[in-house]
């Protein structure tokens, strides 16, 4: 579910809303849709704590198989995966800067983020 909150991250030159997705959000691999409320954004600041890397949750010692589960339900947070599929889609539609804040330590990297 989409949260936009009422505050905003402002860059200098623009104010950007602080938009939340989960999974079931984000278009899927072949979908070219982008939400309206950012379609013609800029640039995006994208919190990325919920984004995760599917190895390294698989073999994260410390989160029982249920949270993994949950995690990687389609109520849950988006996979590296999705994430780049729904920035892929936001470049297409004309978004060019895209930042990652808040990585999650536990169940993902910069490099794999990146990949």
């Amino acid at each position: 579910m989409k949260d936009v909150n009422s505050a905003n991250i402002s860059t200098g030159s623009e104010s950007l809303p602080i938009i939340d997705y989960d999974q079931s959000d984000a278009p899927s691999s072949s979908s070219n849709s982008t939400d309206e409320s950012i379609q013609d954004a800029s640039q995006l600041v994208e919190d990325s704590a919920r984004d995760y890397d599917l190895e390294m949750l698989a073999n994260n010692p410390y989160y029982p198989e249920a949270l993994k589960n949950r995690i990687r339900s389609s109520k849950g947070h988006l996979s590296n995966e999705a994430s780049r599929n729904y920035i892929e889609a936001l470049f297409k539609a004309g978004t060019k800067r895209f930042f990652l804040a808040h990585l999650s330590q536990e169940n993902n990297s910069p490099e794999k983020a990146l990949s």
